[in-house]
């Protein structure tokens, strides 16, 4: 079964991708449309992101998901420790309330995806769900991730497009 249509928000690092994805499930939840979602905003200590969060919604379970401070109980990945408990649990809120919602929206996807880490395995398996998929993804990495997700219907939009847009697309998702 090939999933819904899916959309990738697309922009630079520290572009809005996050903040856009968040304005992305209020506007679910407004609508009464279910949705399932794992969010990572990062946090800053003067010009560098030193850690991110995961924020699971609906729901707002909230977890530490990485930092650069080593942690020899974490996992090694690009420049950043990763907790594995949060994964884990990040895992297990889209495996429990995906299959079954109309949405699976998921942020911060990219290199680490595309090597097996992270969220990689439920990014395949969000492939057999017939739910459609919001994707976030740095644009230098688009291409990793299109060699990995299969898609018959996908749209990018950059986070520089008025979210009026973006709402236009959302329309066009059998989701009510």
């Amino acid at each position: 079964m090939m999933p819904g249509k899916t959309i990738i928000i697309a922009g630079d690092r520290a572009s809005g991708k996050t903040t856009y994805a968040t304005q992305v499930c209020d506007w679910f939840e407004n609508k009464g449309i279910s949705y399932t979602a794992i969010l990572s905003p990062g946090f800053f200590e003067g010009s560098e992101r030193t850690y991110y969060k995961l924020l699971c919604r609906p729901g707002g379970q909230e977890y530490l998901l990485c930092q650069r401070q080593a942690d020899q109980e974490y996992v090694k990945g690009g420049g950043f420790w990763f907790n594995p408990a949060a994964i884990r649990a990040g895992i297990d809120h889209l495996q429990k309330t995906g299959p079954s919602s109309k949405v699976v929206l998921m942020d911060e996807i990219g290199r680490l995806e595309a090597e097996g880490m992270v969220w990689a395995p439920v990014l395949h398996t969000s492939e057999s769900w017939s739910s459609h998929r919001v994707i976030c993804i740095r644009t230098p990495f688009i291409p990793l991730i299109m060699n990995i997700i299969r898609s018959e219907d996908l749209h990018i939009i950059d986070t520089g497009t008025d979210f009026a847009q973006m709402i236009t697309l959302l329309q066009t998702l059998d989701i009510s």
